[in-house]
C-alpha cells in the first residue's frame, strides 16, 4: 500500500494508533513524522493539510479541531528535520499570534507533544523571556513573536512563517511580518477562527480560486475523531445556547466566514476587550462606580444591571459585575439596585424608563437618592447616541506598560459572559434615509439586546461631548 493511502487509513480508524515498522522514508513524510516521532496520528482533514502540495497554507478552523496539535508537530518537524524547509543544516521558523499570550499557547504545545512523546531531550534549551525561543540540538530554533509589538518583528529572516489567528493580526503588524520571508521565499502558514475578512480572506480565496502557491483548508470538531465526550457536549451546549445560526457559532465553532458586515460592533474588537475574571465584584474604596440598568420589557427580556469601574489612578476602565433578573420584576428588581448601591455607592445610576421601565425609575430614585440617578427613554436618537459612545471605547486603545513592555491594551475590559458578547456580536444597524442609525438586534426569541443596553447605559458617563454618531465609524 503507497504511504498516501497508509496515513488516510490510520487517520480514519477506530482511534487506536496502529503499530507499524516505518523505514526513513516514512520518517520524512510530513504525517509519517507525526506518527513515527511525536506519537500522534492526525485524522483526515490534517492529512489533508499536511500533504498538501502548495507552498503557504490558509487552515480557517472552529473550535476544538485539532489544529494546535498538528501546527505543533509539523513545527517540530521542520526542527528536527531542517532539510524538508531550507538547504542549510539548520532551520529558523516563527510563530507569531496577535498577542505574547495567544504565541505561548503555541510555545507550550510543542514542549507538551515532545514530553509526551519521551522525545524531550531533543530541545537543547528553552528561552521564555525577555524573547521566547526553542533551540533543538540540531541547532534549528523556533522563535515566537508577538503582532501587537510589530518593531520586536523587524530584523530577521526565517525558513518558515506561522500566523496563529491571522485574523486577529493587524496590517499594521504585517507590515514587519513580511519583510520575514523575503529573503528566504519562505512559506507561511496560516490558521485561524474566520471573524474578519482581513489580509488572511484574500489569501484563503487565492487557496479557492486554484492559486498553485497557495491552499485553503477548512474543518471544525466534527472532523476531529478524537475530541473526547466532554468536549462535545461543552460545545453543543454552546450551539443550544448561542443558537446555530448565530454569527459566533458559525465562526467560532463551524469555522465558517460569515457575512458581518451589518454588525453594529466588530468581533476583533470585541474580543480584544474581553479580560477573564475582571468581573470579580470587589469594591476598592478609592475607585468610582456607575450603573447602567435595562429594565425587561415582555416576552423573556431580562432586567440587567452593569456596573462600570474606574480606576482614576491607574485611569482604568472594567466591568466589574452584572447582576440580572427573569422577565419584568419591578420590586425585585429595585431591592436588587439597592444592594448593589449598599455595596458601590454609585456616583451615578443610568436606567431604562422606557415602558415598563419608568415604575423602578421612579421608585430607585426614592429609595437611593434622585441625585444618584439619571432615566434615558430609548428612542433611534438616543440609542444612537449611547451606542456610539460605547463602540467608541471598545475600539478606543491604550499603550501600557505589561511585562517590561508597552503594550497595546483596551480602554475598557468586558467579561468573558456569553449573555454580553451574544449580544453584542448580533447587534444590527442601519443607516436611515433622515441620516440617523438604527441599531436593532433581529428578529426572534433567541435575540436581545437587554445586556448590550445596559453596557451602553453604564459608559454614557464616559462620554465626552465631541462624540458624534460618525466618530465611531472612523478607524
Amino acid at each position: 500500500m503507497e504511504i498516501k493511502m497508509i496515513w488516510m487509513v490510520m487517520a480514519t480508524m477506530e482511534y487506536k494508533k496502529p503499530t507499524l515498522e516505518l523505514t526513513i522514508e516514512d520518517f520524512m513524510h510530513p504525517v509519517g513524522f507525526q506518527v513515527s516521532y511525536v506519537n500522534q496520528v492526525p485524522h483526515a482533514k490534517q492529512c489533508e493539510v499536511l500533504m498538501s502540495p502548495q507552498k503557504n497554507k490558509v487552515i480557517v478552523c472552529g473550535r476544538r479541531a485539532g489544529k494546535s496539535q498538528m501546527i505543533g508537530g509539523e513545527l517540530i518537524r521542520g526542527a528536527m528535520l531542517p532539510q524538508v524547509i531550507t538547504k542549510k543544516s539548520m532551520s529558523k521558523q516563527i510563530v507569531i499570534a496577535p498577542t505574547y499570550k495567544q504565541t505561548m499557547i503555541v510555545y507550550t504545545k510543542i514542549t507538551e507533544v515532545m514530553q509526551h512523546a519521551g522525545v524531550y531531550d531533543d530541545i537543547a534549551k528553552e528561552i521564555k523571556s525577555p524573547h521566547p525561543q526553542i533551540v533543538f540540538k540540531t541547532g534549528s530554533l523556533i522563535d515566537f513573536g508577538s503582532a501587537d509589538n510589530p518593531t520586536s518583528l523587524r530584523g530577521e529572516a526565517y525558513d518558515r512563517v506561522f500566523l496563529d489567528e491571522g485574523e486577529f493580526i493587524k496590517e499594521d503588524a504585517m507590515a514587519a511580518i513580511r519583510p520575514l520571508i523575503y529573503d528566504t521565499g519562505a512559506p507561511m502558514w496560516i490558521t485561524t477562527t474566520p471573524y474578519k475578512k482581513n489580509f488572511v480572506w484574500e489569501f484563503w480565496k487565492r487557496g479557492l480560486a486554484g492559486d498553485e502557491d497557495w491552499g485553503s483548508f477548512n474543518y471544525c470538531y466534527l472532523d476531529n475523531p478524537y475530541i473526547t465526550d466532554e468536549g462535545k457536549k461543552e460545545i453543543e451546549k454552546d450551539i443550544l445556547e448561542w443558537g446555530k445560526d448565530s454569527l459566533y457559532v458559525q465562526a467560532e465553532i463551524f469555522g465558517n466566514y460569515v457575512n458581518n458586515t451589518d454588525c453594529y460592533f466588530d468581533m476583533e474588537d470585541v474580543t480584544f476587550c474581553v479580560v477573564k475574571d475582571c468581573d470579580h465584584g470587589e469594591p476598592h474604596p478609592k475607585k468610582m462606580y456607575v450603573a447602567g440598568v435595562d429594565c425587561a420589557g415582555m416576552g423573556e427580556d431580562k432586567s440587567v444591571c452593569v456596573v462600570l469601574e474606574i480606576d482614576p489612578v491607574k485611569q482604568e476602565k472594567r466591568i466589574i459585575e452584572m447582576r440580572w433578573l427573569d422577565k419584568n420584576k419591578p420590586r425585585e428588581l429595585v431591592v436588587m439596585l439597592q444592594d448593589l448601591d449598599n455595596k458601590y455607592n454609585f456616583e451615578r445610576l443610568y436606567i431604562d424608563k422606557t415602558g415598563l421601565g419608568e415604575g423602578p425609575a421612579d421608585w430607585i430614585g426614592m429609595e437611593i437618592g434622585e441625585h444618584k440617578v439619571e432615566d434615558i427613554r430609548f428612542s433611534i436618537v438616543s440609542k444612537m447616541d449611547m451606542y456610539s459612545n460605547l463602540k467608541m471605547w471598545i475600539q478606543k486603545r491604550e499603550m501600557r506598560m505589561v511585562g517590561g513592555e508597552m503594550t497595546e491594551v483596551p480602554a475598557i475590559m468586558l467579561p468573558d459572559n456569553k449573555l454580553l458578547l451574544k449580544e453584542m456580536m448580533e447587534l444590527r444597524y442601519e443607516r436611515m434615509p433622515n441620516k440617523t442609525i438604527k441599531i436593532y438586534h433581529p428578529d426572534g426569541d433567541k435575540y436581545h439586546d437587554d445586556f448590550v443596553d445596559a453596557l451602553a447605559l453604564a459608559c454614557l458617563w464616559l462620554k465626552e461631548e465631541e462624540v458624534t454618531e460618525y466618530d465611531a465609524f472612523i478607524r
